[in-house]
């Protein structure tokens, strides 16, 4: 807690402290040449939409799984051009999580594998980290160069053994390719009586978004075909955040 509240202290007034914000202000890329993608062209807020609904899901009209990669990789290039998000994003986002992962860090054990799935720089995972989970490690299609909390990697297909992650964490649902990829991958990686803690937004800005819907709750049901148990549904002015848990194994006690 006392780690916490010091460094949430030292990013309100010198982020610069912090290697990883020297790094990312260090790489900031030109506006002239992020705005030359060809695939931002493609897909932006407004255009790069499928024409139609699929269901309750609107979708981006990727020409293929590839060009979905390449888009949501230049996700933190938009972010390394502004220099980075400043100390007023970081503060706010670490206050986020600690109130989130404060609430679930009673039902692991402080070696427990901890899996942030579309970290991006790694806030959330810093913040696992001072709550004292060592082994929390964060995945994302671009961390950005030299970062030790993000490994490169792609959150529908995880790059960890069946059976082996304590916890899995993702505020990222509206970048997904697909809703069954993403959580029958997470379900894979899982342990028996495994959990995923998902943040699922009630609003967009449609830029980098791969899937747009009206309701959070229909994001809901596409998850509990994939888990057994529904442990804590709770509703923030952005977020639905939905605790649930993978069944034991056969024959263990629940």
């Amino acid at each position: 807690m006392l780690v916490f509240v010091f460094k949430t202290v030292l990013y309100a007034i010198a982020p610069n402290v912090f290697a990883r914000i020297r790094r990312v202000r260090a790489a900031k890329q030109s506006m002239s040449d992020f705005k030359k993608h060809p695939v931002l062209h493609r897909h932006n807020a407004a255009a790069g939409w499928q024409a139609e609904a699929s269901g309750p899901f609107r979708l981006r009209a990727y020409a293929n799984y590839d060009e979905y990669l390449t888009h949501q990789a230049q996700k933190y290039v938009s972010i390394s051009v502004q220099g980075g998000f400043s100390s007023r994003v970081i503060v706010s986002y670490r206050l986020k999580f600690f109130d989130r992962f404060r609430r679930v860090a009673r039902l692991l054990d402080k070696d427990a594998l901890i899996v942030c799935a579309g970290a991006r720089d790694g806030t959330e995972v810093e913040v696992w980290h001072d709550l004292g989970f060592r082994r929390a490690i964060g995945i994302d299609l671009n961390p950005g160069p030299g970062n030790e909390l993000v490994q490169t990697g792609d959150f529908n297909h995880l790059p960890y053994a069946d059976g082996s992650v304590d916890l899995l964490y993702s505020n990222c649902l509206d970048h997904s390719f697909d809703f069954n990829l993403l959580f029958g991958e997470a379900r894979r990686v899982l342990k028996p009586n495994g959990y995923a803690l998902y943040e699922v937004a009630t609003s967009s800005d449609r830029a980098f978004e791969a899937v747009d819907w009206r309701r959070p709750e229909d994001v809901v049901l596409v998850l509990l075909k994939y888990f057994e148990t529904l442990i804590e549904v709770r509703r923030t002015r952005h977020w639905l955040c939905v605790l649930v848990r993978k069944a034991p194994a056969a024959g263990a006690p629940s």
